[in-house]
């Protein structure tokens, strides 16, 4: 099993990743704003998955729904419904710049 240090440093990696992807890949669009959120929403995704992982660590596996577990699962749940619908943002944002072309 992963060690805690271990699962934090690879969700560190992860947001760094997802940061650089944002910054330096992608493409100047004809709107500043939408560039500028784009990064935005990278950096909340990083956020996301820091939270993510903090919350996994919190988690009692042996009887994960009582006590502290139990607000550490509602916390990695709500991290990963927030991943999911700004990924739901991206696509629908990328849908729009290629229905503008």
């Amino acid at each position: 099993m992963i060690g805690k240090r271990k699962l934090l440093w690879l969700v560190r990696f992860i947001g760094v990743i997802l940061f650089l992807k944002a910054v330096l890949f992608t493409a100047p669009l004809k709107n500043p704003l939408d560039n500028t959120m784009k990064i935005f929403i990278y950096i909340i995704m990083a956020l996301a998955l820091v939270l993510l992982g903090y919350n996994v660590t919190k988690v009692n596996w042996s009887s994960p729904f009582t006590g502290d577990s139990s607000i550490a699962m509602i916390g990695i749940l709500a991290c990963a419904c927030a991943i999911i619908l700004l990924l739901i943002l991206l696509i629908s944002k990328k849908i729009e710049r290629l229905n503008e072309r």
